[in-house]
């Protein structure tokens, strides 16, 4: 499915009511819902023979986990499949660019060693081997170990990241061999007569964060404050190319913001100090307050949402 600007809606009325009935039934519904859009992904790429996989979308769709997802089925299918995070090819912290405002641009794709990345996919595909690195984030810098790559025809190769699909890294590939991924949050969550409850932008920023407490041990003033320099780098480095997808995938979850609920009112309702953002906060307390807490520990341990949550 290509990509359509205009959104999906899920009515959130009809997935409560489901929910009080059989809230496992539910997010088993939903569940499988996205892991069948995983296989027919993957059935796709072995169907027209893509060996790499370019795999794309903003902040917080959901990237990494259905990237290990695609990959996981592609591999029960019996092929060798070889997952490498742009992520790894950071430059350090003293040598990213900045906004104009002097902040640090982690959103540019010129804080990527982009000739370092042409460099290895080039041996990678002249020798069928190459050593690539990894990313220690807890001291912003490479780390001293890598990880081997190989690559022949019986091989498939998912690259993620939010730059996977721009030509300064995609450009090198065999167009007919490759198969373009964008995977965004796609659902607004509308009430019986069609008003939105809850933007998908605003599931998005529930999800970053969440995920920046769990992961990153960030509070919510300070990832809002990063979230201002995201949303501009999804303008500046995202959208400009994912008309180019082969796929559009919807990583929204029926049941999502119902599992959100709890945590996300006790986090942000509990802040002191919301800064110059206590508007933002206010309004994404309005729209999950509208929706009944669900345990979170319901969630299947494969599932997207695992992503945001623990």
């Amino acid at each position: 499915m290509k990509y359509c600007g205009e959104m999906c809606r899920i009515d959130a009325q009809e997935v409560s009511a489901l929910i009080k009935e059989d809230p496992n039934h539910l997010i088993a519904l939903s569940e499988c819902d996205f892991h069948q859009k995983i296989e027919q992904v993957a059935h796709q790429i072995l169907q027209e023979d893509h060996r790499i996989i370019l795999l794309t979308g903003p902040s917080s769709s959901g990237k990494t986990t259905t990237a290990k997802l695609i990959q996981r089925s592609l591999a029960q299918l019996g092929k060798t499949v070889h997952r490498i995070s742009l992520d790894n090819f950071y430059k350090p912290y003293d040598e990213l660019p900045r906004w104009n405002d002097g902040y640090v641009n982690y959103e540019s794709i010129d804080g990527l060693d982009v000739n370092e990345f042409n460099g290895l996919v080039k041996q990678l595909k002249e020798t069928g081997y190459a050593e690539f690195p990894i990313f220690d984030f807890s001291i912003a810098k490479r780390s001293e170990k890598t990880f081997s790559v190989t690559f022949d025809e019986s091989t498939y190769i998912i690259f993620e990241g939010i730059h996977a699909l721009n030509p300064r890294l995609a450009g090198q590939f065999d167009p007919s061999r490759i198969f373009r991924i964008y995977v965004s949050v796609h659902s607004d969550f509308v009430d019986g007569d069609g008003h939105i409850l809850l933007k998908a932008r605003s599931l998005r920023l529930l999800r970053r964060i969440l995920r920046d407490q769990v992961h990153r041990n960030s509070d919510p003033v300070n990832t809002l404050k990063l979230w201002e320099y995201v949303v501009r780098g999804e303008e500046d480095y995202i959208k400009p190319f994912r008309c180019y997808a082969d796929y559009h995938l919807n990583s929204a979850h029926a049941y999502e913001p119902f599992v959100y609920a709890g945590r996300a009112m006790r986090e942000l309702g509990g802040l002191e100090d919301k800064g110059p953002y206590e508007a933002v906060i206010d309004q994404l307390l309005a729209e999950i307050s509208q929706f009944a807490p669900v345990n979170p520990a319901l969630i299947p341990e494969d599932s997207l949402l695992r992503e945001f949550i623990s």
